[in-house]
């Protein structure tokens, strides 16, 4: 499925080469250089503390200041170096131009990079950001969200919700539905009410919604792998 992505990834995307725009925006050599030494040093304790302190500097907390581009240049090391939280950390940094300047293509790059690693949460702001372009096929997107709401992320299953009830062409009550029940077990406020109204309208107890109830054992089922074998062939007959 992945390879659908692919596209996305460009391996001039590296701290040395993105680590320039950030120090070049700080215009204080000295402290840049600080900055940097105490990075490379901290690259000795592992990626995962450069990811604390990355976040550290975001939210100004363990003695840290406020600083998000500060925070940037750690999460770049750390996303380098394999860690799948900092790949999606960075990725929405360079979405949202948090501590860097707007880049969709760096954007990208580091949300693939962390969802190649399981890392739903990454999958998902790579569904909802690639949803956003008009270029891209929204099915592409769609399999980014639905991996991540597959893996509890709750606000994957509440774009899911909204995409299935409000796109012109693919609008998919059944889909919107089976996202509903799913955000309902995570918690996601409204989804029970929504998921109730759904099935007022007849939308419930099709293939797909009854598939998931019964390997769940949800919503009145009960656990059953025989009856979830049963219309999983139905899905897959249609």
């Amino acid at each position: 499925m992945l390879d659908k992505f692919l596209c996305f990834l460009d391996d001039a995307f590296s701290f040395a080469n993105d680590v320039v725009d950030v120090i070049g925006n700080m215009k204080d050599a000295e402290y840049e250089a600080k900055i940097l030494r105490e990075i490379d040093e901290t690259a000795g304790q592992g990626a995962a503390q450069l990811a604390l302190i990355g976040a550290d500097y975001h939210n100004g907390e363990n003695g840290k200041p406020q600083n998000s581009a500060i925070a940037a240049l750690y999460f770049m090391k750390a996303a380098e170096m394999g860690d799948d939280g900092a790949q999606n950390v960075l990725g929405v940094f360079y979405w949202q131009g948090i501590g860097v300047t707007e880049d969709l293509d760096k954007a990208r790059h580091w949300l693939l990079k962390s969802y190649q690693q399981c890392n739903a949460a990454a999958a998902g702001h790579l569904g909802i950001l690639l949803l956003s372009d008009e270029h891209y096929d929204p099915n592409i997107s769609i399999l980014a969200l639905e991996y991540a709401g597959t893996n509890g992320d709750a606000e994957s299953q509440t774009h899911l919700i909204n995409y299935y009830i409000e796109h012109d062409v693919l609008r998919d009550y059944e889909k919107a539905a089976y996202w509903a029940r799913k955000a309902a077990e995570n918690g996601v406020e409204g989804a029970e009410e929504l998921y109730k109204g759904l099935k007022e309208e007849g939308h419930i107890d099709t293939p797909l919604l009854l598939f998931g109830m019964y390997t769940d054992g949800e919503y009145g089922k009960e656990k059953d792998m025989e009856k979830a074998a049963y219309w999983r062939d139905k899905i897959e007959q249609e």
